[in-house]
């Protein structure tokens, strides 16, 4: 019996693992309600060996003190046995003493009160062992009591002991998560250091080359005032050497020529040197971005953070929830079936799919519905959704928005992609709404997309 309860608590906790599985990535699971039903069925075998182990344990504590009262009652009956024995000896010493009756009449006096003395006593004395007796069946009963409620207190304190022992793994796993982005985080951040020192370095290159390029540009301007100085010299002496004038012309020509070309390359200079200025101004800006880029990101790293604790603690909230619910259907197996209830996560009706989605409104915040039937939806919200709360979706139409008042079933954190926001995908079951309004609103979106 022990052997068989132990292999149906390990199929519990595999269904339990299962079906928390199944809660946290609902797309890629088979079927959440089969799950459930399964874990539902294994809690149920479980409690029901559970209880026939604690029956058969109970049954033979009663069965031993059972043995114990048979004992005591057969040493009851073997005193009473005596004690009818004595009264039949005392009847024969009554019978004795009337026939001595006409000898003493005063010994016969005495004689009748002793006996009827004895008598008293004996009465009481059967009295005492009756009472005994039914004290002793009483006490037996309370007995079985006692240990029915004992089994039962350790099966509740086994299961909370396992369900404490599931919910610290659940922690320790979600907190190595945490710990391996944030290595992740600090991964990025060092590239990010190492990104703004190459940059820095990079600045630092430009603006030597930009020295270089401004003492060239220095020696030329000393070069050219050197010749500038040479053609004044040959204007001064044009008049005593009118000889050489033609060759002074030629020279003057040459010397404009370079003239002209140092023009040129001061004016290249001068565009080198704006260049720079853009590009330092650039390499600024872009320290700049990064600087604002990296403090983004820290405050998004710590947004996600936050973010995911609050799902952390909506997961064990939805987790708590799941195992009541566990619970009670495990208690619901043993009465007999009855139909499903009106409301619940089973989904009952097919699911129109937007090929663009539609902007709705979710409890007053925006939100995107990606898919719709009569009884539940699918969205897409940059406000947090919980499992299990109560929400109000609006649907969009020309006539009157159509009011679905509903209760969150899943809900999950959407892959997140630089630039854009966090969102939430979740799934919602309508526990109030206009069907015909729902079913008119599914059919002008087909008819649109048909057309």
């Amino acid at each position: 019996m022990a052997d068989q309860l132990t292999s149906f608590r390990r199929t519990f906790d595999e269904r339990l693992i299962a079906l928390e599985a199944g809660l946290a990535n609902p797309d890629s699971s088979p079927g959440l309600e089969a799950l459930v039903l399964e874990m539902v069925r294994a809690a149920g075998d479980e409690a029901e060996a559970a209880a026939k182990d604690a029956a058969f344990r109970a049954q033979r504590g009663a069965e031993a003190m059972l043995a114990t009262a048979m004992a005591q009652t057969q040493a009851a009956h073997v005193e009473i046995d005596t004690a009818r024995a004595q009264t039949a000896s005392l009847r024969a010493e009554v019978v004795s003493l009337k026939e001595q009756l006409s000898v003493a009449v005063i010994a016969r006096r005495d004689t009748d009160a002793a006996r009827q003395r004895e008598l008293s006593d004996l009465t009481a004395t059967i009295a005492q062992l009756k009472q005994s007796l039914d004290d002793t069946t009483r006490a037996a009963a309370g007995t079985a009591e006692r240990l029915a409620s004992t089994a039962a207190r350790a099966e509740a304190a086994m299961r909370e002991r396992d369900a404490v022992a599931a919910d610290r793994d659940a922690r320790a796993a979600e907190r190595d998560t945490a710990a391996a982005e944030r290595d992740a985080l600090a991964a990025e951040h060092s590239a990010l250091v190492a990104s703004r020192d190459a940059l820095t370095a990079e600045r630092d290159a430009l603006m030597a080359d930009r020295d270089a390029a401004a003492a060239e540009r220095d020696a030329l301007a000393a070069d050219r005032d050197t010749r500038a100085g040479d053609r004044h010299v040959v204007l001064a002496e044009r008049d005593a050497l009118a000889i050489e004038r033609d060759a002074l012309v030629v020279e003057r020509d040459a010397l404009m020529t370079a003239r002209d070309a140092l023009a040129a390359e001061r004016d290249t200079l001068l565009s080198e040197r704006s260049d720079f200025v853009r590009s330092h101004d650039a390499m600024v800006l872009q320290r700049d971005t990064l600087v604002h880029e990296r403090d983004d990101i820290v405050r998004e790293r710590d947004r996600q953070i936050a973010q995911l604790h609050e799902d952390l603690a909506a997961r064990e909230s939805a987790l708590r929830e799941a195992r009541e619910k566990t619970a009670a259907a495990a208690a619901l197996l043993k009465k007999p079936a009855a139909p499903a209830p009106a409301e619940g996560p089973i989904r009952k009706s097919d699911r129109q799919a937007f090929s663009s989605a539609l902007g709705v409104q979710i409890d007053g915040e925006a939100a995107l519905l990606v898919n719709l039937s009569v009884t539940g939806a699918q969205v897409l919200s940059c406000s947090a959704l919980k499992p299990a709360k109560t929400v109000k979706m609006l649907l969009p139409s020309s006539d009157s928005p159509v009011l679905c008042r509903g209760r969150i079933v899943w809900a999950r954190l959407e892959p997140t992609t630089p630039g854009k926001p966090i969102r939430y995908r979740a799934g919602m079951f309508f526990t109030a709404t206009d069907q015909a309004a729902v079913q008119t609103f599914m059919s002008r979106h087909s008819a649109q997309a048909a057309r």
